[in-house]
């Protein structure tokens, strides 16, 4: 195994220039049905059954209880292979007496993420498994607070209480509690907002991307001359 002095470590990388927030896309707001004078919680992922859809859609219920008049966006395609589970999710917001396209928002586009992003006010990862979410470095990007589970390796970009909120995975509870925190704490929120977006420039930016790669070539060369020298 190697040490981690002979390692390099690095994120996918995020366009920092492009998923930079400047302001609400209202137009797009309009044209999803999104009230901008109501919170929004929202998040970005194909629905299918890693996303844990359930868990985050449950935990909109509980919030919604905190937070009257809260909007939940999911934007993410539906594959033909997830047609069931999609109903699923649908019947879901109706039984827990939700609508959708009132309290939560169902997109499938082809628009960049940016827009949607920009309409977030908390965004969430309910995912119950993942590598390194790149949606949720282009929320963190656009300082969007975030909070996630702690699966993966999202908490090597979501150091809690620092650049977003760790829950554990499958817990809507937590998930409500803790996006009820960020909503109520604004010094919190801006705290932790400032911090995800220092983050993805140190860490994933195209630029820090690029050293990161430069780095790990430099150091396989060296240590392949180092194998020839005492070989």
């Amino acid at each position: 195994m190697s040490s981690p002095e002979n390692c390099v470590f690095f994120f996918p990388p995020v366009d920092t220039e492009r998923y930079s927030y400047s302001s609400h896309d209202t137009r797009y707001a309009e044209g999803i049905g999104v009230d901008l004078n109501r919170p929004v919680v929202g998040t970005i992922g194909n629905i299918n059954p890693a996303k844990d859809y359930e868990t985050f859609i449950v935990a909109a219920r509980e919030i919604i209880d905190a937070l009257p008049g809260c909007q939940f966006v999911i934007k993410g395609n539906v594959l033909d292979s997830q047609q069931e589970l999609f109903k699923r999710l649908k019947c879901l917001v109706s039984d827990l007496g939700m609508n959708v396209g009132e309290d939560i928002f169902f997109v499938q586009d082809d628009e960049d993420s940016t827009k949607v992003l920009s309409l977030m006010d908390i965004y969430v990862q309910s995912s119950i498994g993942e590598g390194i979410s790149t949606a949720l470095l282009e929320a963190m990007a656009m300082a969007r607070p975030v909070v996630a589970t702690n699966v993966g390796a999202t908490s090597e970009a979501v150091d809690a209480g620092e650049t977003g909120l760790l829950v554990d995975a499958g817990d809507p509870l937590a998930l409500a509690d803790s996006v009820t925190r960020l909503h109520m704490d604004v010094d919190l929120k801006i705290y932790i907002s400032g911090n995800a977006r220092e983050f993805v420039m140190k860490y994933a930016s195209v630029d820090s991307c690029v050293k990161a790669h430069c780095d790990a070539i430099r150091m396989v060369i060296s240590q392949k001359r180092l194998g020839y020298k005492h070989g």
